[in-house]
């Protein structure tokens, strides 16, 4: 019998009379804030560990914690909830020193009894195991990712709830005297090893893997690729016909109301990442062309999305290049930086005035026409302006933007 086993009657009734304790007082913690702080709204404390360690933050608290990166190493031995009001996508935790980001140690061995909620947890030090150790907590709604060792180690009883673990050494390893493992409605992807170790306990609506567990249920998880938008890129948000849209726990609902997705980020139809790469090549009127994307890139919304060039020579042709791929060759004195491409958007630069040019494509009118069959939702594209540019100082006569990346949306 493993040591975190509860079978006791004792132990049962601890754990029911911890059910029934109502949150005690709420605390407050903003890195923004004047330290020390005295935990209030109007006075937070600027340090999550701090807030643990004051002596009148006590079991069934809970701690609000406000939008920021916070540069500390926290280890939580109190029964409290840490809550990050404005999710992962707007606090992070990093650590600052090479031992484990984030640690939760229930002083009695009691699964849930520690709650961390909406952060990025992100930038394990060289030295350090894991980014995130679970001894009876629980981790919901946060992002695990590049980290360069374990994103999570569980140890005796845990959970992972609606959780993103990517770009990890390994993304969760369940340790020898892990006893009882909950995880669902979590995506585990692009890590050197997505799941290590075999536990006993219940992984169930999971994408990613596999996975591996002693015991059922092990049901309904997706095996092989969760359909995020560009993984490469950082943005990990769920695209058009990603499988794990409506594939959670059908107990349980994202704020549409609809059956809940897998992972941290709720599918939005609406949303699709526009993101600049890539550098531009120095003109001959000694400015260097700005590629821009405005818009939804979408194949009915009748909308323009415009691609757009500035500080471009007026009156010099130009044409807009795309491509599926991205890409960092020498070409003409700069960096072309799509792959395979084609074509779209020939036309005149605009304006007047030294480096005043300006191109300017709707591109949605390219996805809707059906005559590149591969503009199609959820596909990723990668577009660079390319201009005539007569005095061009390289000696090529030509000039290029930096890249734009941008996902379509149906």
């Amino acid at each position: 019998m493993k040591l975190s086993r509860r079978t006791s009657i004792l132990a049962l009734g601890v754990l029911a009379l911890a059910a029934r304790v109502p949150a005690q007082t709420t605390w407050y913690v903003d890195v923004n804030a004047t330290a020390p702080g005295l935990g209030t709204q109007a006075s937070p404390y600027a340090s999550i560990q701090y807030a643990h360690d004051r002596p009148t933050t006590l079991d069934f608290d809970t701690v609000l914690v406000a939008a920021g990166t916070y540069v500390e190493n926290v280890h939580l031995t109190k029964r409290i909830t840490v809550r990050a009001t404005a999710g992962a996508e707007a606090t992070t935790l990093r650590p600052a020193a090479a031992t484990s980001i984030l640690i939760l140690d229930a002083p009695t061995d009691e699964m849930d009894s520690i709650v961390f909620e909406g952060f990025t947890i992100t930038g394990l030090l060289p030295g350090g195991v894991s980014a995130v150790q679970s001894w009876d907590g629980r981790l919901e709604r946060c992002i695990v990712r590049d980290n360069a060792g374990y994103g999570v180690i569980t140890v005796y009883d845990s959970n992972l709830l609606d959780c993103t673990i990517v770009n990890n050494t390994v993304g969760v390893e369940a340790a020898l005297f892990t006893d009882f493992i909950r995880m669902k409605n979590c995506i585990v992807w692009g890590n050197g090893t997505n799941h290590a170790g075999p536990a006993y306990g219940t992984i169930v609506y999971c994408a990613g893997g596999p996975f591996y567990a002693a015991g059922a249920p092990f049901t309904n998880n997706l095996t092989g690729d969760p359909g995020l938008w560009n993984l490469a890129g950082g943005d990990l948000h769920l695209r058009p016909g990603s499988p794990c849209i409506d594939a959670g726990d059908p107990a349980l609902l994202d704020p549409d109301l609809s059956r809940s997705d897998i992972g941290y980020y709720a599918y939005d139809g609406g949303y699709a990442p526009i993101t600049t790469y890539c550098v531009g090549k120095l003109n001959s009127q000694g400015c260097v062309p700005q590629i821009a994307g405005s818009g939804l890139p979408s194949l009915t919304n009748p909308a323009p999305f415009l691609i757009t060039a500035t500080l471009v020579p007026p009156g010099k042709r130009g044409v807009l290049f795309y491509s599926h791929t991205q890409d960092a060759q020498p070409f003409e004195g700069g960096t072309f930086c799509i792959g395979a491409f084609r074509r779209a958007g020939g036309q005149t630069s605009q304006g007047s005035g030294p480096c005043g040019g300006v191109f300017s494509y709707n591109f949605n009118v390219r996805i809707q026409s059906g005559a590149d069959p591969t503009l199609l939702p959820g596909e990723l594209i990668y577009a660079q302006w390319w201009h005539r540019d007569p005095n061009d100082p390289a000696g090529y006569q030509s000039g290029l933007t930096n890249a734009l990346c941008f996902g379509i949306v149906p």
